[in-house]
């Protein structure tokens, strides 16, 4: 299962950031390779596709599509967190982003094995 950190306000930056490129005609296609990934992670509980998933650290992994990302990380259960969303322009993923990442899902895994939510 693949789900999406939302804030306290419940608006969640990945489902934005997709919103936003399925809206432009450039990256449209960029959102069909995110679901096709999402089913497949979904269907058979991981990808091999190393150009379209990739572990960047003990915690966060990186869905790519063109020049766009999606970063997250695993909870208990199984379920996939998604945390963030950007478009890349380096070649290195920005620190930045797989700090943001990397602090949501630790936050989410600590809330569930509390048996928050």
């Amino acid at each position: 299962m693949i789900d999406a950190v939302a804030s306290e306000f419940g608006d969640s930056q990945p489902v934005q950031f997709l919103r936003e490129l399925k809206n432009d005609k450039k990256t449209k296609a960029w959102v069909a390779r995110f679901f096709a990934s999402f089913q497949m992670l979904g269907n058979e509980g991981r990808i091999t596709n190393k150009d379209r998933f990739k572990k960047l650290n003990e915690v966060v992994w990186e869905f790519r599509a063109g020049a766009a990302r999606l970063l997250g990380g695993y909870l208990p259960g199984g379920i996939f967190l998604l945390t963030n969303g950007f478009r890349k322009k380096s070649q290195k993923t920005p620190r930045s982003e797989i700090k943001t990442a990397e602090e949501a899902v630790r936050r989410e895994q600590q809330s569930k094995r509390r048996g928050d939510k």
